[in-house]
């Protein structure tokens, strides 16, 4: 990620891709270890980290590159944060339109079930929720332009949008 790899690090990075690939785990834990060890690069530009990069870029990397290893290793195929990320065909079906964590009301007028949620509990499940979205993405689960549709993107670009909205959300928690 920082630098350029020498030639030895190359083939050792092909020869533990070749054994993962033997390994049986999901496509999608494959694809992140491809993307970890070099062999493909990653899709969104979050997880683009040089030298000239400045925290809190890599350290936002870390907490998403934990967050995939957590979901798609630990969690059940029913947890909610698994099927935001692995959902094959929309984002609709995890509701993300709605799902704000917001102390707000349901349009019935029943509570939406965040009613004593603190400031700092919505922002960790906003950042939470936008980096699942990325995770999503970067596995090809979704597309952007399922993203948009889903979520109202005012700039027509959901990578920077969603890169955008992690930010703010890891400020808010400083």
């Amino acid at each position: 990620m920082f630098e350029r790899k020498d030639d030895g690090e190359i083939r050792l990075a092909s020869r533990i891709a070749n054994i993962i690939d033997k390994i049986k785990i999901t496509k999608e834990i494959k694809c992140i270890i491809s993307s970890l060890l070099g062999i493909t690069d990653f899709k969104h530009n979050l997880f683009d980290l040089s030298i000239m990069i400045e925290s809190p870029q890599p350290q936002i990397v870390s907490v998403m590159l934990h967050l995939i290893c957590i979901i798609g290793v630990l969690s059940p195929s029913n947890n909610y944060w698994h099927r935001i990320v692995m959902m094959p065909l929309s984002l609709e079906k995890c509701y993300l339109p709605l799902t704000t964590f917001d102390k707000c009301m349901n349009k019935d007028g029943s509570s939406n079930g965040f009613d004593e949620i603190s400031e700092v509990t919505n922002n960790i499940m906003q950042l939470f929720l936008h980096i699942c979205v990325v995770i999503s993405l970067e596995l090809d689960a979704t597309s952007p332009e399922v993203v948009m549709n889903c979520i109202d993107i005012a700039d027509n670009n959901a990578h920077s949008h969603l890169q955008l909205q992690i930010q703010q959300y890891w400020k808010s928690l400083q």
